[in-house]
């Protein structure tokens, strides 16, 4: 699996999708049908500036230009971990040394990553669903995010057990760097937020309770 086909796994639950660009703060909507125009988007967009995406859909009436909460995801196609990475990115001291000892801690979790993503100075692991969960109840999309946090849990405490700190961003509707664009972080060094490993796993919600 490569950047754009990634891009297109999380596209096909339906609901929006939601492009933003920081420090910009601009929200772009894409309906389920316009991956390729959210691609050249994302492509286009990110030679200059920092572009970000959540992987699960919103409401389709969510008003133009807004991002949306967890109150706003109606289809859910992944969760996702956030490991940065020690360095000149980060302030932060207590991370994991290296990108290498980011994957090996998350191939070494009971649930692997489906895919792992380069995010230019750290290590995103996306957990791909086999089928996306509708979660426009509230009350599903309530249980569903309560498994996520728990499995949030669990990955922090892996972390943790080596003496590394990772983003708590183990809500539904957290946006992750994009990939195919790249990471403006330092002024010097402007890397490609890229797919680097397919482990071709796929997750029911069961598998994470």
């Amino acid at each position: 699996m490569d950047n754009r086909e990634l891009l297109e796994y999380i596209f096909r639950g339906g609901g929006k999708q939601v492009v933003s660009t920081l420090p910009e703060g601009i929200h772009k909507q894409f309906d389920a049908n316009e991956v390729d125009a959210a691609w050249e988007y994302i492509v286009e967009q990110g030679k200059t500036t920092n572009v970000y995406i959540n992987p699960n859909g919103r409401r389709e009436d969510l008003p133009n230009g807004v991002r949306g909460g967890d109150a706003d995801v109606t289809t859910v196609n992944a969760f996702e971990v956030d490991a940065d990475v020690l360095g000149a990115a980060h302030k932060e001291q207590n991370l994991p040394p290296t990108k290498q000892d980011a994957i090996d801690t998350l191939n070494e979790l009971a649930i692997p990553p489906s895919v792992i993503v380069d995010s230019g100075y750290g290590i995103y692991g996306y957990y791909l669903l086999e089928n996306p969960i509708d979660t426009t109840d509230a009350e599903t999309r309530k249980q569903v995010s309560a498994i996520y946090k728990g499995f949030g849990k669990y990955v922090t405490k892996a972390f943790a057990e080596k003496g590394w700190k990772i983003d708590q961003v183990f809500n539904l509707s957290h946006c992750f760097r994009a990939m195919g664009s790249l990471n403006h972080k330092l002024d010097n060094e402007k890397p490609e937020c890229r797919v680097i490993v397919d482990n071709g796993i796929f997750y029911t919600l069961e598998d994470f309770e």
